[in-house]
């Protein structure tokens, strides 16, 4: 949910012809199979295995029958990073790539990396160091210590509020269904739902 995302649209144009003359041809077939095979590098590669990246290529369309060379070449995908940084580094090496084969195949080579939709959220250190000291220092802070992760039944959040202060209902690990929200006078709180606090 914190990731940024960016398309990839790249469509390579090479020379259709008959199966029975492939040499009067220029494959993209091919050319977008061997794109596809070296996409799977950038993350295993060139993405520090400490960081977060994911490239999806989930459309790949070509040719329109069996005996006919495709000419052309559509693929489709995502990039997906938890840092600006490392989304930058992966839409380049896309690039890259993409130049390469177009360069290795002799075909025209159409890209479009748009970043269009979300871009990763970066907390800052100093506004992330205030608000913690905020939390555990002001008195109108409700709730216990958060203490470190362990299994899904005793996680962070685990430990926040055992029982709703209105309704006096025992939460459960899951707190999927509550509803976390800021009162006048800045108190903070869970609570079993909607009821216990409109």
């Amino acid at each position: 949910m914190f990731a940024g995302t960016c398309e990839i649209h790249v469509k390579f144009i090479g020379k259709s012809g008959h199966a029975a003359y492939p040499h009067q041809a220029n494959d993209m077939v091919v050319a977008g199979a061997q794109f596809v095979n070296q996409i799977q590098t950038i993350v295993s590669r060139n993405v520090d295995p400490i960081q977060s990246g994911v490239v999806t290529l989930g459309h790949f369309s070509a040719g329109t029958t069996g005996n006919v060379i495709s000419g052309v070449c559509q693929i489709d995908g995502t990039i997906r990073a938890l840092t600006q940084e490392n989304n930058l580094l992966i839409q380049k090496r896309v690039r890259t790539i993409a130049e390469g084969i177009a360069h290795s195949f002799d075909c025209e080579l159409e890209i479009d990396l748009h970043q269009g939709g979300y871009y990763p959220v970066e907390n800052d250190d100093n506004t992330t160091e205030a608000f913690i000291n905020y939390m555990k220092n002001e008195d109108d802070v409700i709730g216990n210590e958060i203490t470190g992760g362990g299994s899904s039944s005793s996680g962070p959040l685990k430990s926040l509020l055992e029982v709703c202060p209105i309704c006096g209902k025992e939460f459960s690990c899951n707190k999927t269904y509550h509803v976390y929200t800021a009162l006048a006078g800045r108190r903070r709180q869970y609570y079993c739902s909607y009821h216990c606090f409109k």
